[in-house]
Parts: C-alpha cells; sequence; structure tokens
C-alpha cells in the first residue's frame, strides 16, 4: 500500500476536515478527506477513522480551520452514511449538551446514535427451532439459507459479515422481525436480555451432581419465583452453563416479559376509550397549552397537579393536538416501568403511531422503533431517559412526566438531566416543554413563581375520591409491635388488619432492599464489609449472600465470625424489603404478600407483580421506591411507611426534599378506588418540617420552608453546582491532586467578580468504590456562564489531573455519594 506522500493521483486532492471521536479526548481531531470521498462530507455524517491500530467511527464536524499538508494528516477510511445522521437543529443541540457537561463531542454524539453500531457486530444470532425446519425443507430463499445454516450455532454480526460478504444490518433485522433468526445471551448475558428473562423453580426434581453453584440458585428460585436474572446476578453469580443445566433437567423455568406492555391495548383500536370529562382546572390547563401551541414558540411550563389530578390527561390532548397540527411529541419518564402503563394509555388514544425506546427492549427492536420516528412514522415516543435523543420529525411538545425525580440524572459517562436537556431542546425546536409533577424540584417551582416558566396547577383529584388522612407513629413511643418486632408497630399493625378485613389491598413502603443493611459480630465488633468498598454488605436471605450494591461484589452468608471464630456471633441489624415481607409474611399468615425491589423485578419485569394487585391476587405489595411513582392501584386503602425519615440522614442538602416528595408520592398511592386512603409513617422523627408537610399533603408549606434555608446557605434555585470528583487507585495521589486542584479552583475563582465558593477538597461519603479512592470539591457559583468558564479552564489546566488520578466534572449533580 503506498505511503501518505506518494499517494494514487486521483488521490492527492481533497481537504483537511475535522472530527469529533467517541474517546475521551476532549478536542476534534484532523483527518483529511480525498477528493472522492468530499461530496459526502456533510456536518455528522459517520465515518471509518485510524486512531493508532484500531479504526474508530467518527463523526465528520466541518472542515479544519488551519487544514495542513496532505502529507501530515491520516486520509479517512470512508463514510458510513449517505446522509447525516443528525439534523441541523439535532446536531447543534447535541454540541450544546456537550458544552454544557463539558463532554467530548464526539461521545455526546455516539451516545445519541444508540446501541446500532456497537451491536451491528457484537449482537449474537442464533437460528430459530421454526427456521431450521423451513431450512430443513429448503424453502428459504438463498441468503437465508446460508444464514440459517451459519447460525445453528451463536454467531456474532462481524463473524456473519465475515463469512457472508454481501450481508447487511437491514437483511439481518428483517430476519428478526420474520422470527428466523432469535437474539443469543452472549456468555454472562447482556443486561438488556437479562431484564427481560424471568426465572422461577421447573417441577423436576433436581439431579444429585448439581454443583454448589447451581444447588445455590436453585435454592434461590425455590424461595422467590419469578425473578429476573439480571435481579438474581445482583445478588449472586450465575454462570450461562450453570443455567443452561438447570434448565435441560427441568429444575428451572425461563420466561420471557413482554416488553411492549401493553397486550390489551392491541386489541382496543384507538378511539374506543370512555370520553373523559374534564375538571375545570383541567379545562384551564388545556387552553393556555393549546394557545401555546398555537403560537407556535418555545415556552416552558409546570404542570403541578396532586397525585390523582388528572395530569396525563391534559399533555396527552396537548400531544394530540400537536399531531393534528403535523408535529411529533417526546414524552419520557423516569422508570422503564413506567412505560407500559403510560404506553397503554396512549396506544389506546392514539393508535399505532406511538412509538416506546427504552433500556428494556432489544437491539432490533429498539432500531426498529428508533428509525420508524426518524422516518415520520411513529409521531409520539414514550421512553426512559435515553428518549431524549430520539430524532422526532418536527418536535411540538417535550413532556417530562415526574420531572422531580432523581433517576431523570444519568449518573454515569455522559452525566445529563433528561428534564433540563429536553427543556434545552425544545428551545432549539420552538416546542412547548411541559414539566409534570405532584412535587416538583424546588427549582422548577422557583422558576414558575419568578416567571421563567408558566405555571398550571391542578388542585383537585379528578375522582370523586379525597386524598387520604395521613397519620404518624412515633417509634420512640411504639418501639416494639406485635410478637416483639421493631419493624410493623402496633398500629401499623392494627390499619393492616382492618383494610384487609373490608377487603382493600396494603402497600408497605421501605426504601431499602435486601434482608438486612449491616451483618455485624455480637462477641467482637466484627462487621462484614466490601473488600473494594467503604460500605458494609448488605445481607440477601433469598440467596444467602452478602452482597454490595455498588460493584457487585458478593460471597456466601456465613455464620461463624472470621475473626474471633465465634460460632454464633454474628447478627443482622437493620430492615430491608425481605426482611419486611418475612415479618408480613409472619403477622398476616392467610394474607397474599408479594414484593417488588430491584432483587426481584426490575423495569418491564415489575408489570406481572402489578397486575397480581389489580387483578386482586395478591393483598399486600412489599417494595421500594419502584412502587411510589404513578401507579394507579384502585384496590389499595391502605400505604404503611418503615423508617419515613431515613431519607433525612444522607449528607446531601437535597435530603428533606427527596423525603418530602417520596412520602408524598407514595401516599398518592392509597385511596384511587372506592374505600377510604389511609396512610400511616412511621418515624423517628415526627416534628421535621419535611415530615409535618408531608402529612399535611401541602408542597407549599414545604417549600416556603426550604426554599429560605437554600437562600440562606446559597443552594440552587440561588447558586448553580458542578462537583468537582478525583479517583485514583493511591489515596494519597487522590489527596494530593485534589488540593491541587481546589487551590487553582480558588484562585480562579478570586479572579471573577462572581459570588464563588469553593467547598472542599473533603472524602466522598463513599471514600471507596471498586478500589478506588474518591475525594471531591463542590462549586457554587452565582452565574451558571462563570461556572461553566471555570469548568472548562479547569479541564484546560493538564497539571491539574495527573497518572493515574481521574477528574469528573458533575453538572448540576443529584448524586453527592
Amino acid at each position: 500500500m503506498p505511503k501518505a506522500g506518494n499517494m494514487p493521483d486521483e488521490r492527492e486532492g481533497g481537504f483537511a476536515g475535522e472530527f469529533a471521536l467517541p474517546i475521551p479526548v476532549p478536542r476534534r481531531l484532523t483527518y483529511w478527506i480525498p477528493s472522492h470521498l468530499s461530496p459526502r462530507a456533510s456536518a455528522g455524517v459517520r465515518a471509518l477513522l485510524p486512531v493508532g491500530r484500531r479504526r474508530v467511527v467518527g463523526f465528520y464536524m466541518g472542515r479544519s480551520a488551519g487544514a495542513g499538508e496532505r502529507t501530515r494528516v491520516r486520509p479517512i477510511d470512508c463514510f458510513l452514511d449517505e446522509k447525516p445522521l443528525f439534523s441541523g437543529r439535532m446536531l447543534d443541540f447535541l454540541l450544546r449538551v456537550a458544552a454544557y457537561y463539558h463532554h467530548p463531542e464526539g461521545l455526546v454524539l455516539k451516545t445519541a446514535a444508540g446501541p446500532e453500531e456497537k451491536h451491528r457486530t457484537a449482537m449474537r444470532y442464533e437460528a430459530t427451532p421454526a427456521a431450521l425446519q423451513r431450512w430443513e425443507a429448503g424453502t428459504l430463499k438463498e441468503i437465508e439459507q446460508r444464514i440459517v445454516a451459519l447460525t445453528r450455532s451463536a454467531k456474532t454480526g462481524r463473524q456473519l459479515r465475515r463469512l457472508v460478504p454481501l450481508l447487511t444490518q437491514d437483511v439481518l433485522d428483517s430476519l428478526l422481525e420474520k422470527g428466523l433468526l432469535a437474539e443469543a445471551l452472549k456468555r454472562g448475558g447482556t443486561a438488556r436480555n437479562d431484564e427481560r428473562l424471568c426465572l422461577s423453580a421447573g417441577p423436576a426434581q433436581p439431579p444429585l451432581d448439581l454443583t454448589e453453584r447451581q444447588k445455590s440458585i436453585l435454592a434461590a428460585l425455590q424461595a422467590r419465583s419469578g425473578v429476573t436474572l439480571a435481579a438474581l446476578r445482583r445478588s449472586m453469580p450465575v454462570g450461562a452453563r450453570d443455567l443452561k443445566r438447570l434448565v435441560k433437567e427441568g429444575c428451572v423455568t425461563v420466561d420471557e416479559v413482554d416488553v411492549a406492555g401493553c397486550t390489551d391495548a392491541a386489541e382496543r383500536p384507538a378511539g374506543t376509550e370512555k370520553e373523559i370529562t374534564l375538571s375545570d382546572e383541567q379545562k384551564t390547563a388545556c387552553a393556555a397549552l393549546d394557545a401555546a401551541l398555537a403560537r407556535g414558540r418555545y415556552e416552558t411550563f409546570l404542570l403541578f397537579g396532586i397525585t390523582g389530578s388528572g395530569k396525563t390527561e391534559v399533555y396527552l390532548r396537548t400531544i394530540q393536538r400537536a399531531m393534528a397540527m403535523g408535529r411529533s411529541s417526546v414524552v419520557i419518564v423516569p422508570e422503564i416501568a413506567l412505560t407500559p402503563q403510560l404506553l397503554d394509555t396512549f396506544r389506546r388514544r392514539i393508535g399505532e403511531a406511538v412509538a416506546v425506546i427504552h433500556s428494556g427492549l432489544g437491539d432490533a427492536a429498539r432500531r426498529r422503533e428508533m428509525r420508524d420516528v426518524a422516518e415520520g412514522r411513529k409521531k409520539v415516543v414514550v421512553g426512559a431517559r435515553s428518549a431524549l435523543f430520539s430524532l422526532a420529525v418536527s418536535p411540538g411538545v417535550f413532556v417530562v412526566d415526574e420531572e422531580h425525580d432523581a433517576s431523570l440524572k444519568q449518573e454515569e459517562g455522559l452525566r445529563y438531566h433528561a428534564r433540563d436537556m429536553a427543556i434545552l431542546r425544545a428551545q432549539g425546536e420552538g416546542a412547548l416543554a411541559i414539566l409534570s409533577s405532584a412535587t416538583p424540584s424546588l427549582e422548577s417551582f422557583y422558576n414558575a413563581t419568578t416567571g421563567k416558566y408558566h405555571l398550571l396547577t391542578l388542585p383537585e383529584r379528578v375522582s370523586p375520591h379525597p386524598l387520604p388522612r395521613v397519620e404518624i407513629v412515633n417509634e420512640r413511643r411504639h418501639l416494639f409491635g406485635p410478637e416483639h418486632q421493631s419493624i410493623i408497630s402496633m398500629p401499623l399493625y392494627k390499619a393492616i388488619s382492618e383494610t384487609l378485613g373490608s377487603g382493600g389491598q396494603a402497600i408497605i413502603f421501605l426504601n431499602r432492599r435486601g434482608y438486612a443493611p449491616v451483618s455485624v459480630c455480637k462477641d467482637c465488633g466484627y462487621s462484614f464489609r466490601c473488600p473494594d468498598c467503604s460500605i458494609a454488605l448488605t445481607y440477601h436471605r433469598f440467596t444467602s449472600r452478602l452482597s454490595c450494591h455498588h460493584c457487585g461484589h458478593s460471597q456466601p452468608a456465613v455464620t461463624k465470625c472470621p475473626d474471633c471464630g465465634s460460632a454464633d456471633g454474628i447478627v443482622i441489624k437493620g430492615p430491608g424489603t425481605e426482611r419486611v415481607e418475612e415479618v408480613v409474611g409472619k403477622l398476616f399468615p392467610s394474607a397474599r404478600v408479594v414484593r417488588m425491589d430491584s432483587d426481584v423485578a426490575s423495569g418491564m419485569a415489575s408489570g406481572p407483580i402489578l397486575r397480581q394487585l389489580r387483578e386482586g391476587r395478591a393483598d399486600i405489595l412489599v417494595g421500594t421506591q419502584m412502587i411510589t411513582k404513578g401507579h394507579d392501584l384502585p384496590k389499595v386503602a391502605l400505604v404503611g411507611v418503615v423508617r419515613a425519615d431515613a431519607e433525612l440522614n444522607f449528607p446531601d442538602f437535597r435530603a428533606s426534599e427527596r423525603t418530602f416528595s417520596v412520602l408524598t408520592q407514595v401516599a398518592g398511592r392509597a385511596g384511587r378506588g372506592p374505600l377510604p386512603g389511609r396512610v400511616i409513617l412511621q418515624t423517628f422523627n415526627p416534628h421535621h418540617p419535611a415530615i409535618e408537610a408531608a402529612v399535611k399533603q401541602n408542597y407549599g408549606m414545604f417549600y416556603g420552608w426550604e426554599i429560605r434555608n437554600r437562600k440562606a446557605l446559597f443552594y440552587p434555585p440561588y447558586s448553580h453546582l458542578a462537583l468537582v470528583r478525583l479517583e485514583g487507585a493511591k489515596e494519597d495521589a487522590v489527596v494530593r491532586t485534589g488540593a491541587a486542584v481546589a487551590r487553582l479552583l480558588r484562585a480562579m475563582a478570586a479572579s471573577t467578580k462572581e459570588t464563588v465558593r469553593v467547598l472542599g477538597p473533603a472524602p466522598s461519603p463513599l471514600a471507596k468504590i471498586k478500589r478506588r479512592h474518591r475525594w471531591q470539591i463542590l462549586v457554587k457559583c452565582g452565574s451558571r456562564p462563570v461556572l461553566a468558564d471555570l469548568m472548562e479552564e479547569l479541564l484546560g489546566r493538564r497539571e491539574s489531573a495527573a497518572g493515574d488520578v481521574r477528574m469528573i466534572i458533575d453538572v448540576d449533580p443529584l448524586d453527592f455519594m
């Protein structure tokens, strides 16, 4: 092959172009674009680029301002697209996201592009039984015969392309849709498929030669059936070979969760919903949104309504009005578990023009949905955070449901907040942004009261059922309940008994999974802690293991102390949802008790559990925060909260806000049906303002108290934050780097006229995770542009972080742990 300086004549022409690569490099890289490829050089087009000895897919951004000589710049291999992947407005939005969060442009563009390129070669395909039958009968097309023959054993996309050179991704997607191919689990599985597979103990007797690990897997499933594979893997090691053996022997059954989550909707045509009569407040809100749509420019609305006030109906009608105007809409929800319920409503009202985008989908289905949206066949997108990056045609409405929810913030990689970026995208598209919540974030409500957002209020429930009555149980006075246990107090026990006796259902809420968060030796005080993180291991009884919820470390639980040798010295402290389920089951032996947390089911797999309550096949639901969001369970008459003040103990200025929000949200699950609602909060801190406001379900009362604290302490909305975290394998290097970064930030802050406060460095509350020590610095600034300049200058100082120490900047942080 000719060297760079001796290329053939037809390649001598061309120009230097800038490319954004999906690598952790803050600047664009320059490559030479030969003249025969230059007609395809449009901003946003992907290209295959040499980086060292490998090839990387990058994004063309434009001509290089300092175009160098041809001999000094490496040429691109080729362009991969005939036209740009993103529209001009979408590309501008993504570059603004990159600048706002100080994240490499190429990584932002890769995030928005979705999983297609990653899984084009990495996904494994396997022929289905139906395909093998047709292959043996010879009834397939020639290329289909070839592919099915190759996929009798699973093959990756890369392997298939090597064996069938003309094979395209469209052909593979077509075979998936026809049911001739299926996505095969890799060794160890993938998180996406793991969330869709539910495991249960099978009817067959286990053979005697099972391995110890296989026995432990089977024992866990016998104790708790209907567990997703992902949830089981979070608690114990589950190898593909172990699972295959257990399934083959009939000891374990595997069922796939319906990721569409709306089987009823398919049977009922769009438009067959019973006509809904709007309340006066709903009519007022709809009129305001209709008028804004008619104006055709960007505006942001905060739709603030109590639980059960009909917020979904208001923004659904706005979406229908936008569709009539030829514009599409994007609806973002904080949890995948909410998607099926919302999607069912949308499809009943709108039809099949609704796309769903979330991590519970398989890769082929996700690509298909994204393609339908980009080509305008589907006008409404419903999904979790990543729905923000859908290529909706002419979007007119962006809805963020439960806008206060912390899970809308991505905490790894591109640390973006879907709510804030939905507003930013709506601004660029000239669209409406609708933020919906019963407990808005302090920042959003402040923006609404100061006129930055329009405030729409729904103060009454649309049903004739009033808000539930909320009561406090002071645990200092009711330390022990029936059978001398300290989890279910006597008042809560009596309330559950009365509820079950009247034919109602109950929810018991505790935002901590596992059986017990602490295991210690009563004789010597030895505590079981994660060897790689600075945190205690959580005991999970249904797997008989101790697990770390941060790094995934897991080890068998023991009764003998490894330090002093005490035979029965190990005791457990504190409750988790497993333990609550056990206690409730003993106190109410005739009740049907189910549990919903990420140890049992997460994402789409929560649907079957909620269905048991709706169909009356369960009496008591024990769960974590998964049960608080948006679920409509008309038979639930009682909600009991264990450790209502647990959130207050976190080292976070938003602890009070989160406490008020979660208590109000979980209380809203009660009393939505004919039985009157009742809520009981068990707490050691009954006079805390957040708890008192939650008892009265009075957002204004809480806001008035909390906003004064924020102002006094210079926290948002009166300041803007950036968290600078230093991580490294050697603590002394992290400490030295943290001190140097803090000095640099204070020196830069002194040169500005704006109020800037630099707090730290200090160890993170979780000082070590995955064997890496963590220190952090919090920067408060009264001006967002000044804060952005400080962070940009900090990133430009190469000496600020050196060696193994990694510096991470989190703009508008929510997680300080």
